[in-house]
């Protein structure tokens, strides 16, 4: 019993902490007690969070079939032990 209150206490400091370094992201103004005890500074959202990074993934079409018509042509020497 003694070792899930650890644990329970830990899981709630880790939330607390977490939920207090969150609030300034949600809100647009702190009040002025919050900024002298806590961190007023707002976490940086990467390029991916912020919407600003746009991946496309091609494939080399040509290239592809060549590999596949190069692999296909080895297993049928092998099948054939030529």
């Amino acid at each position: 019993m003694k070792d899930l209150r650890w644990r329970a206490a830990l899981v709630l400091a880790v939330f607390v902490v977490a939920l207090v370094y969150l609030l300034p992201t949600l809100g647009k103004e702190l009040p002025e007690w919050w900024v002298k005890f806590f961190p007023d500074k707002k976490i940086n959202l990467g390029l991916d969070l912020q919407g600003g990074m746009h991946l496309v993934l091609e494939v080399e079409t040509d290239k592809a079939v060549e590999n596949t018509v190069e692999r296909l042509a080895q297993e049928m020497k092998s099948e054939l032990g030529t």
